[in-house]
């Protein structure tokens, strides 16, 4: 009897997924059929509906589909919903930059009142009260799932309930049904279980009213509840109940949930057929989603095995098990740090906003202390002629000249300052990779931790070994990349103070690729499009020199600042074969260091060359620079004992040569 019942639902099973994968095929056969952008739209729509929460990656073709046809016809909103959709679909595939990127356009396209039209997707959807609020409505929603997969639980809840809000006042009650579910879930995971009963009951009784296809989704949560209520009966009901609905709308991904968290219950229950039979459920689902998730589906087969005393099969899933779980971790490490660096971009840029002020307001300060040092100057000289002969004067003449040593220091310091302001981007990008290093081997090794002592508990000293190698190595790690951080940080510190002028053993090399580093982050952070190739020969055998490390590295941040700036200047021109490179060498030659920075930029024209190294003389437009920059490094390489040349043909390149004796 049971056999029957079995062959029958596997024949029941066999139909509908032939009746959806024939849907499929024909709406691609209306697809190449449509002749306006519109029913093109519509129909892409409707296909990755139809693979949503089934194959996610064909989902996002067809999103992808719809983007482009709105995007071509100028339609705002429609492009929007496909951005949602999109991000949606990539969150599931845990690419979460693209998914953060796809919302972050949406909610840009969506909250412009502007594009308050009747969109193409209305004829799927018709009598909305605002297609706008309904998508900023979905937007908020779904950018909550990718918070929620990102770690960050309270703004996760702040967008459902933005999401909430929104609803309540289009009357969506699917919407309001579907937020209830997920903060449902989101209690669920905090163990505060009557809570999110209440949720879940909530949820239902909107989509029984609805007939949605996210019943399976409720009676998963419930029976998720139930068992951790140890009412197990009632959550087996849920549970089978979620199964039927699933297999009726097709929602692939609930079927994997419910056979996945069956397996588990029959394996702690020490059910050998039962936990076998959902584990295989679960391996087929999974790879019929086209998913390469099958972590837990791989330890769900060995615990199952291991249960049956298939000690063969046991180990090879074992094994895959463990290779699967370190391949999630990695490509879960690299999607969350792809998507914190996106993150903080976004902040650099709202930072440097706010930045541009703090320097307009510095400008103008220093054309102040200019015109204050202008009026010093004519005073003291009106001041000497008129009174030589008095000793008044003489102490007038006296206390002019303390002011305008006081200014010019003012003015030397205002310099330091700005080159300190302009590393502030590229450190933020240096310190950045190290600290989410930090950050993630952390979160890897409190996971490794709950496994040591499972194992521990196990009695299984092998793998209680290899898992402690692990925790070894990723520590190991954590101190390599804190001491990057604290390296840097001392970097930053150093170039802020103003220095004892006491000279230290320095690699040179070393110093001269840090702020190189430096130097290019921190012009990309403030032009996003700004691309250059770096070609650098120093000098392995070069021995450690001499120098005051803070002010030799202005020197290279402003050398390294004026190259970046010239390369970037020609490629805005327009020059279409144009590529923009820096050359940096250092060698050692008759115990001297040579240190080249050349760039391809416009040049210098020859009747400014002997200017350059002025106070106050830029070659720059009025605001871009105050002139002191090579004025103070010919001043520190002087003080070292050196010299620094220019070369340079207008057009073609600009080279400054640095020499110092090893000896300075």
């Amino acid at each position: 009897m049971r056999k029957i019942l079995v062959l029958s639902l596997l024949l029941f099973l066999t139909q509908i997924s032939f009746c959806q994968n024939q849907k499929v095929d024909s709406l691609k056969s209306e697809l190449k059929k449509a002749k306006t952008d519109s029913a093109r739209y519509i129909i892409s729509n409707n296909i990755a509906d139809l693979y949503t929460e089934n194959n996610f990656d064909s989902a996002f073709k067809y999103n992808e589909k719809e983007i482009l046809l709105a995007r071509k016809n100028g339609k705002k909103l429609d492009e929007a919903i496909g951005l949602d959709y999109s991000g949606y679909n990539l969150y599931h595939l845990q690419r979460y930059s693209e998914s953060y990127k796809r919302f972050a356009l949406g909610f840009k396209l969506a909250e412009n009142s502007d594009n308050e039209t009747i969109p193409w997707s209305a004829a799927i959807n018709p009598g909305v009260k605002s297609y706008r609020i309904q998508c900023l409505s979905s937007l908020h929603h779904d950018f909550g799932h990718l918070l929620g997969a990102t770690g960050d639980t309270l703004r996760q809840i702040a967008e459902y309930k933005k999401a909430k809000v929104l609803c309540a006042q289009l009357g969506d009650s699917l919407g309001t049904g579907l937020v209830a579910m997920n903060l449902g879930g989101i209690l669920l995971n905090q163990k505060k279980l009557d809570s999110a009963l209440i949720l879940e009951n909530e949820a239902q009784i909107l989509f029984k009213k609805l007939k949605g296809k996210y019943l399976a989704a409720v009676f998963h949560f419930m029976g998720r509840i139930m068992m951790g209520m140890n009412k197990d009966q009632e959550g087996l009901q849920y549970y089978h109940k979620s199964i039927r609905m699933a297999y009726f709308d097709r929602v692939e991904i609930m079927l994997y949930k419910n056979y996945q968290d069956l397996a588990d219950y029959y394996i702690k229950k020490r059910n050998p057929d039962s936990s076998l039979f959902y584990s295989i459920k679960s391996m087929e689902t999974i790879q019929k989603m086209g998913s390469n998730d099958f972590n837990n589906a791989y330890a769900g087969l060995f615990k199952s095995y291991e249960l049956t005393g298939k000690k063969d099969s046991a180990l090879k899933y074992s094994k895959l098990a463990y290779f699967s779980a370190d391949s999630l971790a990695k490509s879960r490490i690299r999607n969350l740090t792809d998507y914190q660096n996106l993150s903080f971009k976004e902040q650099i840029r709202l930072d440097e906003l706010e930045k541009e002020e703090i320097r307009n307001k510095s400008e103008i300060r220093i054309y102040q202390l200019l015109g204050g040092l202008g009026i010093l100057l004519v005073s003291g000289v009106f001041l000497y002629y008129s009174n030589q002969k008095t000793k008044k004067t003489n102490k007038e003449l006296d206390s002019a000249l303390n002011n305008l040593k006081s200014t010019q220091s003012q003015l030397i310091q205002a310099e330091k300052m700005a080159s300190l302001g302009e590393l502030t981007a590229g450190i933020a990008h240096e310190i950045q990779n190290p600290l989410n290093f930090v950050n993630n081997f952390s979160e890897t090794n409190a996971e490794l931790l709950k496994e040591l002592q499972e194992e521990i508990r196990n009695g299984n000293q092998e793998e209680a070994l290899n898992l402690s190698e692990s925790l070894i190595k990723n520590e190991e790690k954590i101190i390599h990349h804190g001491k990057r951080a604290e390296s840097i940080v001392k970097g930053m510190l150093q170039h802020s103070r103003m220095g004892s002028g006491k000279k230290e053993l320095t690699d040179f090399n070393q110093l001269a690729d840090e702020y190189l580093r430096l130097s290019y982050h921190g012009l990309r952070a403030k032009e996003k499009d700004f691309q250059a190739k770096i070609i650098t020969h120093l000098d392995p055998n070069l021995e450690k020199i001499k120098i005051v490390p803070q002010d030799m590295g202005r020197v290279l941040l402003n050398l390294f600042n004026n190259a970046f700036y010239a390369v970037w200047e020609k490629q805005k021109s327009g020059e279409s074969s144009f590529e923009p490179t820096l050359w940096v060498s250092t060698l050692e030659k008759d115990h001297t260091l040579l240190l080249s920075v050349k760039d391809n930029g416009n040049g210098i024209p020859q009747k400014l060359i002997d200017k350059i190294f002025q106070p106050f003389f830029t070659t720059k437009p009025t605001g871009k620079g105050t002139g002191l920059g090579l004025s103070l490094s010919y001043d520190i390489i002087k003080a070292h004992g050196g010299e620094i040349k220019v070369d340079s043909k207008e057009g073609e390149f600009t080279e400054f040569i640095i020499q110092i004796p090893l000896s300075a």
